[in-house]
C-alpha cells in the first residue's frame, strides 16, 4: 500500500456483515517484517458507519461526564474537611518555611529602608 494509510479494494470486500481477516507486515528495503496478528472487522453499509460513529460520540461523552461527576463529589466532599486537615494542605514545615522567608525578607525591606533613610539626612 505504500505510504497510505487507507486502502480502497472495490470487489475484494466482503458483503456487509460479513467477516474479514486482515493482517499487516512493512517491508524495510529488500526484506521484510513478520506478519503482524490477524485483525478482524465486518464491513458496512454508511448507515451502520455513521450510528457507530454516534454511538462512539455518546460514549465518550458519557465518559466525559462521569469523570467530571467524579470530580465534583470529590471536590464537594474535600470542601467538608477542614482546611489544615485536606490531602492537599500544605505541611506545617513548609508553612514555617514560608513564614520564616516573609519574616526575613520584611526584616530586609526595613532595613534597606532604614540605611536609605539614614543615608538621606
Amino acid at each position: 500500500a505504500g505510504a497510505t494509510t487507507e486502502v480502497a479494494r472495490p470487489g475484494v470486500v466482503p458483503a456487509t456483515g460479513r467477516k474479514l481477516l486482515w493482517r499487516v507486515r512493512a517491508r524495510v528495503g529488500a526484506a521484510a517484517t513478520a506478519w503482524s496478528k490477524y485483525g478482524r472487522f465486518y464491513p458496512a453499509g454508511d448507515a451502520h458507519v455513521d450510528r457507530f460513529r454516534i454511538d462512539m460520540d455518546a460514549a465518550l461523552l458519557a465518559q466525559r461526564k462521569q469523570r467530571d461527576h467524579a470530580r465534583a463529589v470529590r471536590d464537594r466532599e474535600l470542601d467538608l474537611i477542614p482546611p489544615h486537615e485536606r490531602p492537599d494542605a500544605v505541611t506545617s514545615s513548609a508553612a514555617v518555611g514560608a513564614i520564616v522567608a516573609m519574616v526575613v525578607s520584611g526584616l530586609v525591606i526595613g532595613l534597606v529602608a532604614f540605611v536609605y533613610a539614614m543615608t538621606r539626612i
